[in-house]
């Protein structure tokens, strides 16, 4: 089974009209580019956050870096 959920988001009137203006212009008044726009924006917030917490996660093993943006400072 793949069970999609149903999510409802209060946005404010003003960033649900931006965002739903930036989809229509990324996606095209097509069915379904709310859904595509919403998707994409999930999954780089996963992605960032994800990120994030294997940067803590290793700062916490290297007493080295005091801070996350240590380790960003020392990135090639």
């Amino acid at each position: 089974y793949i069970l999609n959920m149903v999510l409802t988001i209060n946005l404010g009137r003003g960033r649900e009209m931006r965002f739903r203006e930036l989809a229509k212009n990324k996606f095209g008044n097509k069915r379904g580019y709310l859904q595509k726009a919403s998707r994409e924006a999930f999954e780089k917030w996963i992605r960032e956050q994800e990120s994030y917490f294997i940067i803590k996660e290793l700062v916490s093993y290297d007493k080295h870096f005091d801070k996350v943006e240590d380790i960003k400072r020392t990135e090639p």
